[in-house]
């Protein structure tokens, strides 16, 4: 009986590291496929960039604005997308310490079964 609950237990195990290893495989490539002028981008400076556009779309007036607007558009989908890159990231970092829990977990799960039976 406890032998089978260890062994559900190890079946889901690897069901949850499987999908983790997926999450991070996507994220790696989306990590590859950023642009390099995304993941060269001076987050200080773009948001520096991004504020003096501001103002300025504030002053100008007629087409001017417009091309300034466009433009503030331009910087700020630029900003997202360093964002999305800097999560996936995040992610790839973070599956790589839960697919190491998994593992983890399935060897100690390994490690009780043997226990139990000795114990039984």
């Amino acid at each position: 009986m406890i032998n089978k609950i260890l062994k559900q237990e190890q079946a889901k195990v690897i069901t949850e590291l499987f999908q983790k290893l997926v999450a991070k495989k996507w994220s790696e490539k989306m990590v590859a496929e950023t642009p390099d002028e995304i993941k060269n981008l001076n987050l200080t400076q773009l948001e520096a960039d991004i504020k003096a556009k501001e103002n300025e779309v504030f002053i100008l007036k007629g087409t001017n604005k417009q091309l300034a607007e466009y433009e503030l558009g331009e910087l700020k989908n630029k900003q997202t997308e360093y964002n999305k890159y800097q999560q996936e990231i995040k992610n790839v970092e973070l599956n790589t310490k839960f697919v190491e829990m998994d593992v983890f977990a399935y060897k100690a799960f390994a490690e009780c079964e043997k226990e139990v039976n000795e114990l039984l």
